[in-house]
Protein backbone atom coordinates (compact mmCIF):
# COMPACT_ATOMS: atom_id res chain seq x y z
CA UNK A 1 0.00 0.00 0.00
CA UNK A 2 2.63 2.49 0.80
CA UNK A 3 6.26 2.43 1.54
CA UNK A 4 9.06 5.18 2.17
CA UNK A 5 12.51 3.79 2.91
CA UNK A 6 16.27 5.62 3.06
CA UNK A 7 19.00 3.88 2.32
CA UNK A 8 22.59 5.76 3.45
CA UNK A 9 25.98 4.19 3.69
CA UNK A 10 26.90 3.33 0.30
CA UNK A 11 28.11 6.38 -1.02
CA UNK A 12 24.77 7.54 -2.69
CA UNK A 13 21.45 7.81 -0.57
CA UNK A 14 18.31 5.90 -2.33
CA UNK A 15 15.02 6.92 -1.61
CA UNK A 16 12.40 4.70 -2.36
CA UNK A 17 8.74 5.83 -2.59
CA UNK A 18 5.80 5.02 -4.35
CA UNK A 19 1.88 4.79 -3.41
CA UNK A 20 -0.87 3.02 -5.30
CA UNK A 21 -4.01 3.76 -3.53
CA UNK A 22 -7.45 3.51 -3.86
CA UNK A 23 -8.44 7.31 -4.07
CA UNK A 24 -8.78 9.91 -6.95
CA UNK A 25 -6.12 12.25 -5.91
CA UNK A 26 -5.03 14.56 -8.80
CA UNK A 27 -5.14 12.36 -11.49
CA UNK A 28 -5.45 8.55 -12.25
CA UNK A 29 -3.37 6.73 -15.03
CA UNK A 30 -3.51 2.89 -15.50
CA UNK A 31 -0.56 1.13 -13.63
CA UNK A 32 -0.14 -0.50 -17.26
CA UNK A 33 0.49 2.34 -18.78
CA UNK A 34 2.95 3.67 -16.22
CA UNK A 35 5.08 0.16 -16.88
CA UNK A 36 4.74 0.41 -20.40
CA UNK A 37 6.55 3.74 -20.13
CA UNK A 38 9.12 2.77 -17.75
CA UNK A 39 12.75 3.12 -18.01
CA UNK A 40 15.83 1.81 -16.60
CA UNK A 41 17.72 3.79 -14.20
CA UNK A 42 21.30 3.31 -13.29
CA UNK A 43 23.73 4.83 -10.30
CA UNK A 44 26.38 3.25 -8.31
CA UNK A 45 25.77 0.18 -9.75
CA UNK A 46 22.17 -0.15 -8.96
CA UNK A 47 19.82 -0.31 -11.69
CA UNK A 48 16.31 0.09 -11.25
CA UNK A 49 12.95 0.82 -13.34
CA UNK A 50 11.52 4.35 -12.72
CA UNK A 51 8.68 6.27 -14.54
CA UNK A 52 9.19 7.64 -17.89
CA UNK A 53 10.37 11.07 -18.16
CA UNK A 54 6.84 12.17 -19.27
CA UNK A 55 5.28 10.51 -16.44
CA UNK A 56 7.92 12.02 -14.10
CA UNK A 57 7.43 15.64 -14.80
CA UNK A 58 3.50 15.01 -14.52
CA UNK A 59 4.46 13.79 -10.93
CA UNK A 60 6.66 16.43 -9.80
CA UNK A 61 4.14 18.74 -11.22
CA UNK A 62 1.43 17.19 -9.13
CA UNK A 63 3.35 16.79 -6.14
CA UNK A 64 4.85 20.33 -5.85
CA UNK A 65 1.19 21.97 -6.60
CA UNK A 66 -0.73 20.16 -3.96
CA UNK A 67 1.91 21.07 -1.15
CA UNK A 68 2.24 24.64 -2.41
CA UNK A 69 5.94 24.46 -3.94
CA UNK A 70 7.31 24.48 -0.34
CA UNK A 71 10.11 23.03 -1.10
CA UNK A 72 12.82 24.99 -3.54
CA UNK A 73 13.71 21.08 -4.43
CA UNK A 74 10.55 20.68 -6.57
CA UNK A 75 10.92 23.81 -8.14
CA UNK A 76 14.66 22.57 -9.11
CA UNK A 77 13.58 19.34 -10.37
CA UNK A 78 10.47 21.08 -12.42
CA UNK A 79 13.34 23.42 -14.01
CA UNK A 80 15.83 20.28 -14.43
CA UNK A 81 12.94 18.31 -16.09
CA UNK A 82 11.79 20.70 -18.62
CA UNK A 83 14.92 21.60 -19.08
CA UNK A 84 15.67 17.94 -20.30
CA UNK A 85 12.39 17.62 -22.15
CA UNK A 86 12.50 16.93 -26.12
CA UNK A 87 9.98 18.76 -27.87
CA UNK A 88 8.44 15.27 -29.32
CA UNK A 89 7.82 14.58 -25.74
CA UNK A 90 6.20 17.57 -24.80
CA UNK A 91 2.55 15.59 -26.70
CA UNK A 92 2.72 13.09 -24.39
CA UNK A 93 2.95 15.05 -20.87
CA UNK A 94 -0.47 16.61 -22.05
CA UNK A 95 -1.77 13.50 -22.78
CA UNK A 96 -0.82 12.45 -19.23
CA UNK A 97 -1.94 15.50 -18.00
CA UNK A 98 -5.88 15.35 -19.42
CA UNK A 99 -5.87 12.26 -16.97
CA UNK A 100 -6.73 15.21 -14.23
CA UNK A 101 -3.46 16.66 -13.67
CA UNK A 102 -3.43 20.01 -16.43
CA UNK A 103 -3.54 22.73 -14.00
CA UNK A 104 -0.78 21.47 -12.12
CA UNK A 105 1.34 20.89 -15.21
CA UNK A 106 0.64 24.49 -16.38
CA UNK A 107 1.74 25.95 -13.24
CA UNK A 108 4.98 23.81 -13.40
CA UNK A 109 5.63 25.22 -16.51
CA UNK A 110 5.17 28.76 -15.45
CA UNK A 111 7.51 28.12 -12.88
CA UNK A 112 9.99 26.71 -15.04
CA UNK A 113 9.75 30.04 -17.67
CA UNK A 114 10.14 32.38 -14.31
CA UNK A 115 13.30 30.84 -13.41
CA UNK A 116 14.34 30.79 -16.79
CA UNK A 117 14.06 27.98 -18.92
CA UNK A 118 14.21 28.55 -22.38
CA UNK A 119 13.17 26.63 -25.01
CA UNK A 120 9.97 25.62 -23.15
CA UNK A 121 7.35 23.70 -25.39
CA UNK A 122 4.68 26.25 -24.71
CA UNK A 123 3.79 29.17 -22.74
CA UNK A 124 1.92 29.27 -19.58
CA UNK A 125 -1.49 31.28 -18.87
CA UNK A 126 -2.07 34.24 -16.58
CA UNK A 127 -3.60 31.60 -14.48
CA UNK A 128 -0.83 29.38 -13.89
CA UNK A 129 1.88 32.09 -14.28
CA UNK A 130 -0.20 34.10 -11.10
CA UNK A 131 -0.35 30.79 -8.84
CA UNK A 132 3.44 30.18 -9.80
CA UNK A 133 4.48 33.28 -8.65
CA UNK A 134 2.48 33.49 -5.87
CA UNK A 135 3.92 30.18 -4.73
CA UNK A 136 7.71 31.35 -5.22
CA UNK A 137 7.17 34.02 -3.57
CA UNK A 138 5.88 32.72 -0.35
CA UNK A 139 8.55 30.48 -0.69
CA UNK A 140 11.58 33.10 -0.92
CA UNK A 141 9.99 34.93 2.16
CA UNK A 142 9.85 31.78 4.47
CA UNK A 143 13.32 29.94 6.16
CA UNK A 144 13.33 26.80 5.80
CA UNK A 145 13.09 26.16 8.92
CA UNK A 146 10.26 28.02 9.21
CA UNK A 147 8.69 26.28 6.28
CA UNK A 148 9.12 22.79 7.75
CA UNK A 149 7.53 24.07 11.32
CA UNK A 150 4.06 25.69 9.26
CA UNK A 151 3.71 22.39 7.02
CA UNK A 152 2.42 20.91 10.28
CA UNK A 153 0.46 23.51 11.48
CA UNK A 154 -3.37 23.53 11.29
CA UNK A 155 -3.30 26.56 9.21
CA UNK A 156 -1.07 25.46 6.51
CA UNK A 157 -3.63 22.19 6.28
CA UNK A 158 -6.27 24.61 5.76
CA UNK A 159 -3.89 25.85 3.07
CA UNK A 160 -3.36 22.89 1.20
CA UNK A 161 -6.98 22.04 1.24
CA UNK A 162 -8.23 25.74 -0.56
CA UNK A 163 -5.09 24.94 -2.67
CA UNK A 164 -5.88 22.06 -3.65
CA UNK A 165 -9.73 22.87 -4.23
CA UNK A 166 -8.15 25.35 -6.56
CA UNK A 167 -5.74 23.71 -8.46
CA UNK A 168 -7.95 20.63 -8.89
CA UNK A 169 -8.98 19.72 -12.62
CA UNK A 170 -12.49 18.28 -11.66
CA UNK A 171 -15.06 18.86 -9.09
CA UNK A 172 -14.47 15.09 -8.01
CA UNK A 173 -10.86 15.74 -7.14
CA UNK A 174 -12.00 18.98 -5.24
CA UNK A 175 -14.49 17.08 -3.06
CA UNK A 176 -12.71 13.85 -2.70
CA UNK A 177 -9.40 16.52 -0.97
CA UNK A 178 -12.19 17.73 1.37
CA UNK A 179 -13.14 14.21 2.44
CA UNK A 180 -9.73 13.10 3.14
CA UNK A 181 -9.15 16.17 5.14
CA UNK A 182 -12.71 15.74 6.63
CA UNK A 183 -11.55 12.11 7.84
CA UNK A 184 -8.23 13.25 8.61
CA UNK A 185 -9.38 15.47 11.43
CA UNK A 186 -12.17 13.00 12.34
CA UNK A 187 -10.47 9.72 12.57
CA UNK A 188 -7.04 10.67 11.70
CA UNK A 189 -6.86 7.95 8.61
CA UNK A 190 -5.09 9.85 5.43
CA UNK A 191 -5.56 7.28 3.28
CA UNK A 192 -9.86 7.41 3.81
CA UNK A 193 -11.78 8.85 1.25
CA UNK A 194 -15.66 9.31 0.32
CA UNK A 195 -15.11 8.69 -3.36
CA UNK A 196 -13.34 5.29 -3.85
CA UNK A 197 -12.23 4.25 -7.62
CA UNK A 198 -11.87 0.39 -8.99
CA UNK A 199 -8.67 -1.19 -8.09
CA UNK A 200 -5.56 -1.36 -10.77
CA UNK A 201 -4.84 2.15 -10.65
CA UNK A 202 -1.89 4.33 -9.92
CA UNK A 203 -2.59 7.70 -8.05
CA UNK A 204 0.55 9.72 -7.98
Amino acid sequence: QECERSYVGAGIDVDLHWRIDSTPGYFSEPFEALWARRREVSAAGLEVWAPGASDALVMTAVHGTREMWVRLRWVLDAVRQFRLLSPAQWPEVCSVANAGARKAVAVALAISEICGVDDLPARPGRWARSMAEAYLAAVASTSPADARAAETSALAAWSRRVNRWQTADTQRTALDGVARATFRQVVGDTQKSLLRRGPGQARP
